[in-house]
């Protein structure tokens, strides 16, 4: 498992990012939030009503050097 990248999903793609950050941050403390790189996948449905709401999805990736030690 690669864990430089994490997937996130949230209401919105700011709140996907930031819990791909978050993610990230858990698994790297002291990450330089400036190495992350963000794909948005998804930017999610909002739907009406509840229905045909879909998540927004991100893929956060760390830059290779920023995580090592």
């Amino acid at each position: 498992e690669d864990l430089r990248q994490v997937e996130a999903t949230g209401e919105t793609v700011g709140e996907a990012k930031w819990a791909a950050l978050r993610e990230l941050e858990k698994l790297h403390p002291g990450l330089d939030k400036g190495a992350v790189r963000f794909q948005v996948v998804s930017e999610g449905e909002r739907g009406l009503l509840g229905v045909g709401y879909a998540p927004a999805r991100v893929v956060a990736q760390v830059d290779a050097d920023a995580t090592e030690v």
